[in-house]
């Protein structure tokens, strides 16, 4: 980074504009983002707080969130159908690289892409992805949305739930208030007339 003098510091020994900067906390940062550079590593830090003790505790939470979004992903594999195994694993890994704040597999940033992967059900992550504004679950065998894991994409623009086998407006896209493109051709929908509502609602 660049000090007030000009000269380019050592991107790990942090510098006045950030305060005191640990460098077993850059370290930490960088297992749980190992795609970051130092320099993003050290905004990451920036953006948590100004006090050490403070980027101590937020790096703390993120370990426990990261591990817990581990359990839930592996007991959903673990409980999953055989046939289905290689896809929820692979839906898994997009899911964790989502979460480590890495482009999709499409190389698009803030995007969560669970395209192709024929995947009839969707695990119960329960973590926050504030960043996603982008859900891709196109040609999948999904017969519902869960509420639950669309809470976890609250600044949603674009949904794409085409080609799967949805029957009914998912209740969790009226929640989406930055929603402005929703997807869903090639479904099975027969909208009653609670689903009219909502989608009218949603339009207005």
């Amino acid at each position: 980074r660049r000090r007030a003098d000009g000269r380019i510091g050592d991107p790990l020994s942090g510098g006045e504009e950030l305060g005191p900067v640990s460098r077993d906390q850059v370290a930490r940062l960088r297992q749980l983002f190992p795609s970051k550079t130092d320099e993003q590593t050290l905004s990451v830090l920036e953006n948590l707080s100004n006090s050490v003790q403070e980027r101590e505790n937020a790096i703390n939470e993120l370990f426990n969130e990261r591990d817990a979004l581990n359990a839930r992903l592996e007991r959903w594999c673990l409980l999953s159908d055989p046939a289905n195994l290689r896809s929820q694993l692979e839906a898994s890994e997009r899911i964790r690289r989502c979460w480590r704040l890495e482009s999709s597999t499409r190389g698009v940033s803030y995007e969560l892409n669970l395209d192709d992967l024929a995947l009839n059900d969707l695990p119960q992550i329960g973590t926050y992805f504030g960043h996603i504004k982008t859900l891709s679950l196109k040609n999948n065998q999904l017969a519902a949305m869960p509420t639950a894991f669309l809470r976890c994409f609250p600044k949603l623009r674009w949904v794409f739930l085409d080609g799967n086998r949805l029957e009914h407006l998912p209740f969790g896209l009226a929640q989406l208030p930055s929603l402005s493109l929703l997807n869903l051709a090639n479904n099975r929908l027969r909208f009653r007339l609670g689903d009219v509502i909502r989608l009218s609602e949603m339009t207005s």
